[in-house]
This record gives C-alpha cells, structure tokens and sequence, in this order.
C-alpha cells in the first residue's frame, strides 16, 4: 500500500509541471495574446499560432523540469531547447519587428485608415494597418510597405490636425529679472502640459522694453482650436501662481 502511494505521489509530482503549464496558458497567455491581437487588428489564424507556439513551448519547459524530477539528466533538452528559441526568434525577427511596429502605429496613431500620407517616394492612401504590412493605395496601385518602415523614415500625414497656436503677453515692471520671469512662465506651462501639444515646446519671447515696463509672450500651441480661450484661462491662473511664487510684479 505505501509503495502505491509513493507510485502515486510521484506520478502526480510528475504531472503537476504539465498540468500547471497548459492552465497558465490556457487561462492567461491566451487571452491575452486574443485581446492584443483584437487591438492590433491581427488575423485569427496569426493569433493562434502565437497561442500555440505559446502552448508548446510552455509545455517542452514543463515536460522538462517534470522529468528532472524523476531523475532524468535533461542538460541535453535544456540546450536543444535553447537551439530551438534562437532558430525561431532569428528566423522571424522580421516578423516580430513589423508586428511590433503595427502595433505602436495602432497605439499611437501617426495615420490611420484613409489618411493621405507621403513617405520618401511613397505616397498614397492608407486603405488597411495590418500585422506585417501597411496597405497604401498609390498611383502604381496598392503598395505593401513593413511597418517597420514607418517607424524608421519621415512621414508626412497631410490629413494629421493641424495646430493652433496661443499667445499671451504679460507686462511686468522694468525691474523685474527678465530670465526669472522667463523661467516662471515655462513652469506655467508645464503646468498645464496636459492642455498642449508638446512639442513644438512653449517659448517665452521679449517683445518690448520701455523704461517702465517690459513686455513678453507665452506661445504654446494646442491641437484642439475649440479649447484655445480654456488653455488660456489655465495658462492665465498658472502664471499668477507662479509670479506670486517668485515676488514677480505685473505692470
């Protein structure tokens, strides 16, 4: 009866890395590759061969450390497994470094579907962001660019939205340290950061000085022209903190 028991302890001792391994995937790594690849828009066939490979490899680790419970030397498997991983993220860097890249196009959008964009010799309409490739509809016909090509060259979204830019001018006495107040300015408007476009990055400019006052701008610039005159009311209310802050007289 005990040596039954042992049988059995070991056989479950020997599962539990395969059991453990395939409810991880199956619980956590596949609907995470399936909710990214929603995101991505990526096919249902690429998913799952990620979720397979994914599959697979989990369980070739956990068959291993199964059998290096029983005793078993799996040096051998360790680096046939190793040889394996660098055949495969060789053989498909490529492929990896365009999804990668459809993906930040995705996330961070320089274009998107049915924008007029120019890249080097390229220009076109975006008709589809796939994993791989980019479909632009051009002159020649469709053009399949890589993703990763947009990440690596300029490109030019004609249809991108256009900025608006927000001046305020601010007197303040002739007294008054132009550099200090310049660096009170800036910290305004990094405190309204969330309002901006960054960059093009605020700039304070000296328009005149007389001898009683010396007058200067706050530029900024916002993407939505709609929300110019509540930048400038923050931008207004941000200043007033930061020269009463400093001791900064208003003229």
């Amino acid at each position: 009866m005990d040596e039954y028991l042992e049988n059995l302890i070991s056989i479950v001792r020997t599962l539990l890395p395969l059991v453990a391994a395939y409810l991880l995937v199956k619980v956590v790594v596949e609907p995470s590759i399936d909710k990214l690849a929603r995101r991505a828009g990526v096919s249902t066939a690429v998913a799952s061969f990620w979720k397979t490979l994914a599959l697979a490899m989990a369980l070739a680790v956990a068959l291993m450390v199964a059998l290096a419970q029983l005793g078993a030397r799996v040096e051998f498997l360790y680096i046939l497994l190793g040889l394996a991983l660098l055949s495969l993220v060789l053989g498909s860097r490529d492929v990896v470094a365009n999804t990668i890249a459809g993906y930040a196009i995705l996330v961070h959008k320089p274009f998107r579907r049915g924008d007029s964009i120019a890249m080097g010799e390229v220009a076109g309409t975006v008709r589809d962001i796939g994993t791989i490739y980019t479909q632009v509809v051009s002159e020649r016909g469709i053009l399949y660019i890589p993703n990763r090509e947009f990440l690596r060259n300029v490109v030019l979204n004609s249809q991108a939205p256009s900025l608006t830019r927000v001046v305020l001018p601010i007197r303040v006495r002739a007294a008054e340290d132009l550099e200090r107040v310049e660096r009170a300015l800036l910290r305004a408007a990094e405190g309204c950061v969330k309002e901006l476009t960054v960059p093009p990055e605020p700039e304070v400019l000296v328009t005149d000085i007389t001898s009683e006052y010396s007058e200067v701008q706050l530029a900024v610039h916002v993407t939505n022209p709609k929300r110019v005159a509540h930048v400038a009311s923050e931008l207004r209310k941000k200043i007033r903190e930061e020269f009463s802050k400093e001791g900064i007289a208003l003229y």
